[in-house]
């Protein structure tokens, strides 16, 4: 039974095969058949596969999600660069283009 996982968190989910299971409410097997009644089970789970097909597009979103982890939360470079400039009395603000972010910010 193929699975098509189509966003990064399906990728993560547990997946269930068709595995032969008794239902719930049947009692558990008694002593006296306890051997071949194992004998069944152990055949059952070593035959029993699953199979999962991830499509290129989730693939793809694993592999970056992957470099993302790797990256830095914050860009120390640009922190400090910024820091030294707002000290110094140099960093200019572009407030038309400020404002413009602002809007599309609030447009979403």
């Amino acid at each position: 039974m193929p699975i098509h996982i189509t966003s990064p968190t399906d990728a993560f989910k547990k997946v269930e095969g068709d595995r032969a299971r008794a239902p719930s409410n049947m009692p558990p097997p008694s002593k006296a058949n306890n051997s071949s009644s194992n004998n069944l089970t152990n055949s059952a789970s070593v035959t029993a596969t699953d199979k999962i097909s991830i499509t290129p597009a989730a693939s793809q979103l694993q592999k970056l999600e992957g470099k993302l982890q790797k990256l830095p939360e914050v860009d120390q470079d640009k922190v400090k660069n910024i820091r030294s400039a707002i000290e110094s009395s140099n960093y200019q603000v572009d407030t038309d283009r400020l404002a413009q972010k602002m809007l599309d910010f609030e447009s979403f």
